[in-house]
């Protein structure tokens, strides 16, 4: 049962949802994540609208795709991360080169938790959402369910092309 306990990716997740400067897990960053999806989740069971009777087809394509194409992302992040901190030439550039180590293995870990995360939440869609075409589900709480899934894998999947970005748009400016 071990082997297949994802909880540590849960947890090492929940970690990345941190406040940089109180370095505290982010109220703001959780309900973004979490409360948003689910009240519009509430949003769409109170108020529904008619999905398409592909979209569950469509989503299951779309979340084989991501899984996909995160984990070979997430093999690709595992050999550009940092192995060592280069030797500078006195201590001040020995402790900038540390320095500049600690953080980059701190963001190649941060990017890895959340790959790992969206991919493990493509997984459990695809799950749900094979089993809804199978069961021909497609009333207001499966929609609801839909609704939940997509936009916090999104909001997720956004916050992961932010860091990304930054952290790579720094290695390429003058």
């Amino acid at each position: 049962m071990k082997k297949i306990n994802v909880l540590i990716v849960i947890k090492d997740h929940f970690a990345t949802l941190y406040d940089d400067s109180t370095k505290k897990l982010s109220v703001v960053d959780f309900a973004v994540f979490y409360l948003v999806p689910i009240a519009l989740g509430v949003l769409y069971f109170l108020c529904p609208f008619a999905l398409p009777d592909e979209v569950h087809g469509a989503l299951i394509a779309v979340f084989s795709v991501f899984a996909a194409l995160l984990f070979s992302a997430q093999m690709a992040l595992y050999g550009l991360s940092p192995t060592a901190p280069k030797n500078g030439k006195d201590e001040t550039s020995r402790a900038q080169e540390e320095e500049r180590f600690r953080r980059d293995r701190k963001f190649f870990a941060d990017v890895n938790y959340n790959v790992s995360y969206l991919i493990l939440l493509s997984c459990v869609s695809l799950l749900i959402f094979v089993a809804m075409l199978i069961a021909s589900l497609s009333g207001r709480i499966e929609g609801a369910i839909l609704v939940v899934f997509v936009v916090h894998f999104f909001l997720t999947l956004l916050m992961l092309v932010k860091r990304t970005h930054i952290a790579f748009s720094s290695k390429y400016r003058d």
